[in-house]
């Protein structure tokens, strides 16, 4: 049987409640960045056989990388303790993952990433030009804070 996507895991910290999740598929952080996607799980160290189109596998290009198989993007995983939706930062340096760092509401990470997944609008994310704007509901009030991160600003 043939699957679409695969897991990456680890041991992640919620932007919104302090849990750290387990190091496993209960985050649902999919990818499809690899050819041929079985359900696998990959963490830091692992090796992805990757797509030759990341765009097509679901990602929107923000800056093109230098190097195909050396890039970072930015996916989304579910926090299993309070149910909220979490940015991470997954760098890849020659296919390997080499680093995850999880994205806080008011972080500026997002400058120098190279895909975003294309899902970023169902999370509240915004991409307007070279500004990604971050949509962040409160809650108790129902007010919708945004904050803007600019990608140009070095």
């Amino acid at each position: 049987m043939s699957y679409g996507y695969d897991y990456i895991v680890g041991n992640m910290k919620c932007a919104f409640c302090d849990s750290v999740s387990k190091a496993d598929s209960c985050t649902n952080l999919q990818t499809k960045i690899c050819v041929r996607a079985q359900l696998e799980s990959y963490t830091i160290g692992s090796r992805l056989d990757l797509d030759t189109c990341i765009p097509d596998c679901g990602y929107v290009c923000l800056i093109q990388p230098t190097i195909s198989s050396s890039f970072n993007f930015i996916d989304f995983w579910g926090c299993s303790a309070c149910t909220r939706i979490n940015g991470v930062n997954i760098e890849l340096e020659e296919s390997v993952i080499i680093c995850m760092t999880c994205i806080s509401p008011s972080d500026t990470v997002i400058e120098g990433v190279n895909y975003i997944s294309d899902d970023y609008d169902l999370y509240g994310w915004g991409i307007c030009g070279s500004v990604i704007h971050r949509g962040v509901v409160d809650l108790e009030t129902g007010e919708l804070m945004i904050s803007d991160i600019n990608l140009s600003e070095k």
